[in-house]
Parts: structure tokens; sequence; C-alpha cells
């Protein structure tokens, strides 16, 4: 019996990957797996873009921290959500929660994860 549903939880997910727009829920268990290991980075990645937006200064540097924390909380969160949702539907079309950047580590895409991307030929 837990081999049958095993199998149709199987069959589900790599039928669902191959659905358009954001690509199902591979992509979306690949995205909060990534978001999850790398949100401690977002302080950094945050502090910087604001120097390099408002040039320097101590109070952008904190204003850079304080918004990095918070966007790693939140990329955290999101991360964790996405991995353990990872074949349901939500939000819509398995669309990302995070799209500044979606992943925090630009990745090539692959045929497995991102067929949609491949047939419009992106």
């Amino acid at each position: 019996m837990k081999k049958c549903l095993a199998l149709i939880l199987v069959i589900v997910i790599l039928a669902g990957s191959a659905t358009p727009g954001y690509c199902g829920p591979m992509r979306k268990l690949k995205r909060g797996f990534w978001n999850f290991l790398t949100f401690y980075m977002e302080v950094p990645n945050r502090m910087k873009r604001v120097i390099d937006e408002q040039g320097p200064g101590m109070d952008k540097l904190v204003y850079g921290f304080v918004s990095g924390g918070v966007m790693s909380a939140f990329r955290l969160l999101a991360g964790t959500w996405e991995a353990m949702s990872f074949p349901i539907a939500i939000p819509e079309n398995f669309a990302p929660m995070i799209n500044d950047p979606e992943y925090f580590v630009d990745f090539p895409p692959d045929e497995w994860t991102e067929p949609a991307r491949k047939e419009a030929g992106a």
C-alpha cells in the first residue's frame, strides 16, 4: 500500500513538473531548497546594494543591514514554505514568492526543472 501511494505521488509530481508558466513542483522544490540554504547571504547583498545605489555612509550601511535582515528572514520563511509545500500549486501556477531575485544564486536553466523556458526558446 505504501509503495502504491509513493508511486502515485511520484507520478503526480513528475506530471505536474511539465506545466507551463513557472514549471511546476520540481522548480518550486528547487527554489525552496536554495532559498532555505542561501538566506543568510541576503544581509551583505542588501548592504552592498544600498551603498552602490545611495553612496557610502554609516546610515546607508545600517539601513542595508536592517533591510538585509528583514529580507533574510523572508527568504528563509519563503524557502521553508516552498520546500514543504512543493506539490501544492499555492501560489497559483507555482509562482515564486520572491522575485528579487527568485534565487539568490543565478542558475542556468535545466531540462528537468524548467521545461517551459526551453520550449519557449528563452
